[in-house]
């Protein structure tokens, strides 16, 4: 008897070649090589990709995934996080942790239901939940804190962005005022969306968003990203009153901190000034920065006061705006820099021409969506700084992984 035949949507060629990318990756990682994991992460998702039937795909974009930040969102809100993670994690019930919450155990019993099916709690055995590494993190500010602000406040503007192309003729917003987050909350033409997090209260979230993003990724000044021994530190001169590295725009110092981890004071000749808006610098608590970081306030749009330091370092600035007020940056930055000894370093995406990581172009499409921004290409990103009015010139790009953010070196031209 002949083996029935496949689906005509997979293709019995393709579907070993898959499994064998996978395997590949994982004995990779099993082997230490911890940067197969992001790979195998990719390859894992093309099978089940392949695998999965278009009617499949359709249910779990429009039914599965809703449903689970849906349910995720009403769990955070009820405490469940914190009431799986009690006792150790042992295991509970759904009538048990109802009681916990004081909450219906019905309404308990269908988030544990769908947030174990998506792997998001584990069930044990028939109506017995305890928590995963997700579930966990949940319980953790800076998760429950991204998880409200992107179903409270980002998700809605989502859902207004088709209304507002098709209202808009399908037009790339032009105006970091008139985008679909402005759309969104009827106020076109007039709010930025930074302004709408602080009236919306969501600017500390925000702000552990982008933390949360970050978790767990290889910093830029780990030797085996960019190689700041041989590109910064050697050839740098001054004392201790010499500014070694500026962050502009650099928040409250998070970065720099976790740059004198990998490189102490004393390793490198100056010290370190962290830039932001007068408004956020004088949220850092007083003696809360490390020995060596120096705070002020600065608008980036404004000349830059520190000149001829070693290094500018700017970690997801420039992909907020457009090449117009992009540029008006970087000729403040590239004015104060000195020729032959200062280095510009953008840490930022860079679009690869195929196979954009899902993440990445999903964050291209929040660019878009909220900022009337896009992330650049490496030839975009060379095309803007080798802009003549600027004056730079590229001097390579370094990341991680493709999956990771990429160190852009440029100095003077």
């Amino acid at each position: 008897m002949a083996p029935p035949s496949l689906p005509p949507y997979l293709d019995p060629d393709v579907l070993p070649k898959l499994l064998e990318n996978v395997n590949d990756h994982v004995q990779a990682l099993s082997s230490g090589d911890l940067k197969a994991r992001d790979a195998a992460i990719e390859a894992c998702r093309t099978l089940a990709a392949t695998l999965e039937s278009p009617s499949e795909a359709f249910v779990r974009m429009t039914w599965v995934e809703p449903s689970h930040l849906s349910a995720m969102r009403v769990a955070l809100g009820m405490g469940l996080f914190e009431q799986l993670a009690a006792d150790n994690g042992a295991p509970k019930s759904s009538a048990q942790l109802a009681a916990l919450c004081s909450a219906d155990p019905r309404l308990v019993g269908k988030i544990v239901k769908v947030l174990a099916a998506v792997g998001t709690v584990r069930e044990v055995d028939a109506d017995s939940y305890a928590p995963s590494p997700l579930s966990l993190s949940m319980t953790r500010s800076i998760f429950s804190d991204s998880l409200s602000l992107m179903h409270d406040f980002c998700i809605p503007i989502n859902l207004k962005t088709a209304d507002f192309f098709a209202k808009n003729g399908y037009q790339y917003p032009a105006d970091p005022l008139s985008a679909p987050a402005q759309y969104a909350h009827n106020v076109m033409g007039k709010t930025h969306i930074m302004q709408l997090y602080e009236e919306h209260g969501q600017a500390q979230k925000f702000g552990s968003m982008m933390a949360t993003w970050m978790m767990g990724r290889p910093h830029w000044s780990d030797n085996s990203f960019y190689p700041v021994q041989e590109r910064l530190i050697q050839g740098a001169t001054g004392d201790h009153d010499s500014v070694f590295l500026v962050d502009v725009g650099g928040s409250t110092g998070h970065d720099l901190s976790a740059f004198l981890a990998l490189h102490p004071l004393g390793s490198f000749p100056g010290h370190l000034v962290v830039q932001d808006r007068a408004e956020v610098i004088d949220t850092i608590p007083k003696g809360s920065l490390s020995a060596g970081i120096q705070p002020m306030a600065h608008d980036f749009f404004t000349p830059q006061p520190i000149q001829g330091a070693r290094t500018y370092f700017l970690h997801n600035i420039i992909h907020d705006w457009d090449d117009d007020k992009s540029r008006q940056i970087l000729k403040n930055l590239a004015a104060a820099m000195k020729k032959g000894y200062s280095k510009l370093l953008l840490w930022e995406y860079v679009l690869p021409a195929k196979n954009s990581p899902p993440t990445l172009s999903a964050l291209d499409w929040e660019m878009m969506s909220f900022w009337a921004a896009s992330e650049r290409s490496d030839g975009h990103w060379r095309s803007l700084l080798e802009d003549p009015e600027i004056g730079l010139k590229v001097n390579g790009f370094w990341n991680y992984s493709q999956y990771d953010q990429t160190v852009i070196e440029a100095e003077l031209a």
